[in-house]
């Protein structure tokens, strides 16, 4: 597993990058039984600080898997902190999905096979 954190118009701060790592690594050792995921975790902030307005953090998970392709979740809020865990959480969600489209696509080969093999039974 390895995984880049990236930092764009803001400062790299070890708080916010333990953070996303903390998150990110657990819900990854969580649902993946791959060990060869590479991914980038994008922290930006969109409003420079020479341009007046409210501040607004976006968190870019990029994943890609020999198993799965690739995964991308995006996300936008006012705090840094809530962009990361909601990224993960969204990132969660879609981990959940793959599985259970691997999990039925491999009970849907399981009764394919079973239906062959009796079908060549009662032949």
């Amino acid at each position: 597993m390895k995984i880049q954190y990236v930092f764009r118009h803001l400062d790299q701060s070890e708080f916010i990058k333990n953070f996303a790592k903390e998150h990110i690594e657990r819900l990854l050792t969580r649902h993946s039984r791959t060990p060869n995921i590479e991914g980038t975790v994008k922290l930006e902030m969109e409003n420079s600080p020479q341009h007046p307005g409210k501040d607004i953090y976006k968190c870019e998970i990029v994943l890609k898997s020999p198993h799965h392709g690739r995964m991308i979740v995006k996300k936008r809020t006012g705090n840094m902190y809530e962009a990361i865990s909601e990224a993960a959480d969204k990132l969660s969600i879609s981990l959940e999905k793959v599985k259970g489209r691997f999990k039925s696509r491999r009970r849907r080969n399981v009764i394919d096979k079973t239906k062959l093999a009796m079908l060549a039974m009662a032949q």
